[in-house]
């Protein structure tokens, strides 16, 4: 469990810096850091398993639900994160409403 807490945590903290920067930049960061988070993840399952000997099947039912959890609150941390970038961005609702016109307007008889 412990585990897949640090994973989640490292995870949030980098994605926490890579919000704000442009498009290209925030995924290559995201899934750059995802590639090796997995790979050290990896390796400490390798580790736990072979060297230390923890029970295998204890050890995966724990790992995998746990990870299950950390990664859905990951999900839900982007998803929040956007919406409220979300909503910096938009426009009151009245200028929304105002027409723009593009050269001379067109009147239409109805």
């Amino acid at each position: 469990m412990v585990l897949s807490i640090l994973n989640s945590l490292a995870g949030y903290l980098i994605a926490k810096r890579a919000f704000g920067k442009s498009l290209n930049t925030f995924l290559s960061i995201i899934f750059g850091s995802l590639g090796v988070r997995s790979l050290l993840v990896i390796v400490a399952a390798w580790y736990f398993l072979s060297v230390v000997r923890l029970h295998q099947l204890g050890f995966a039912l724990t790992f995998a639900i746990s990870m299950f959890v950390m990664i859905l609150g990951e999900i839900f941390f982007f998803h929040r994160s956007y919406e409220e970038s979300k909503r910096q961005v938009r426009r009151p609702v009245t200028e929304l409403l105002k027409k723009k016109w593009v050269g001379e307007p067109a009147y239409f008889m109805i």
